[in-house]
């Protein structure tokens, strides 16, 4: 199985230099965080907690998509009579 990237590699995807101010102010922005906190993500000294994250997957279409596609990816199965085919997780055994 291949290796997921990061939540770190992934708004580098979006942003680029995550180290710049431009960076850190967008995030600021998109989540409502504060300076401290996004900095701290970026340094990957944590996350950031599920409010934030849930911000960051509205306001990102880069973590959007990758949120969606652990959801349909391969253990994911349709359930039937549901408008426009959604998927769930499958659930071990």
């Amino acid at each position: 199985m291949g290796r997921q990237p990061t939540d770190h590699a992934i708004v580098r995807k979006e942003l680029g230099d995550v180290s710049s101010r431009r960076a850190i102010k967008q995030l600021m922005r998109q989540t409502d965080a504060s300076e401290r906190t996004v900095k701290h993500w970026l340094s990957a000294q944590h996350g950031p907690d599920t409010v934030y994250f849930l911000r960051l997957v509205v306001s990102s279409p880069v973590i959007r998509a990758f949120v969606l596609g652990l959801l349909e990816g391969p253990a994911a199965i349709p359930l039937t009579g549901w408008p426009g085919g959604s998927h769930i997780a499958r659930q071990s055994p």
